[in-house]
């Protein structure tokens, strides 16, 4: 069973659209999404949902992280909905809730790549499980480990310490951006001021960067940063 609180540390920075023509279920539940997510958007039926869709994109230049969809619903169903969205999105994450006598859609479902299902009627102990296995599937697929518990998620931008969030700076996360854009490759000094600090500070200052560099160390594990004769730097990953 997931707890709500354990459940809200890894799902809080997420945007949902949750598409649902029962009125009592979609307020009741979207009061719980908007509990959990940063943005929960709502829409009654499978037109309303795939505007909301486009729409959303064409404001932010990006997809909701999750969209939460019921199966009988108005002028497009959730089958036809899902079929719409994966082929604007095929990495989109999609949840489909289904009841007992909607079996006869999975197949469907299940065949044009949807995976994540809540049965009808919900529970609370099902939604939060449900919801949890698909933040978590984020970090599986964007994450970088550095062993004793530290991660990156490379889509949130956010380091941390099993579930506990660190903080780090907006320098700091452009920093371990570069290293991770090439696992293999150890970057110069001259490279990482270009990288962060060009718009800036034009003139190349090595104990800005060394500042810099030993402050991510710091939040990092031992030996997590590569300083090769403190000329330039990488990643140690071999310790995960």
């Amino acid at each position: 069973m997931t707890n709500f609180k354990a459940l809200k540390k890894i799902s809080k920075d997420f945007t949902l659209l949750f598409v649902e023509d029962d009125f009592t279920l979609r307020n009741q539940t979207a009061k719980i999404f908007s509990n959990l997510f940063r943005l929960v958007d709502t829409a009654e039926n499978g037109k309303e949902g795939l505007e909301s869709f486009n729409n959303y994109f064409n404001i932010t230049g990006k997809y909701y992280d999750i969209v939460v969809s019921d199966i009988e619903m108005p002028y497009i169903n959730g089958i036809e909905l899902s079929r719409r969205i994966l082929a604007i999105n095929n990495n989109q994450k999609i949840v489909i809730m289904s009841a007992y006598d909607d079996k006869e859609y999975l197949l469907d479902l299940i065949k044009i790549g949807i995976e994540c299902f809540m049965q009808k009627p919900l529970s609370t102990d099902h939604l939060l499980d449900t919801m949890h296995k698909v933040c978590v599937s984020f970090e599986d697929e964007t994450s970088t480990s550095f062993g004793n518990g530290y991660y990156f998620n490379n889509y949130l931008k956010i380091l941390f310490h099993n579930t506990s969030r660190i903080n780090i700076s907006y320098n700091e996360t452009m920093l371990l951006e570069l290293l991770l854009s090439d696992k293999t490759k150890k970057f110069t000094a001259n490279e990482i001021h270009h990288h962060i600090y060009d718009d800036i500070q034009e003139t190349f200052v090595k104990e800005t960067v060394d500042s810099l560099i030993q402050r991510l160390s710091n939040r990092l594990p031992d030996g997590s940063i590569i300083n090769d004769s403190n000329i330039a730097f990488g990643l140690n990953l071999s310790t995960r």
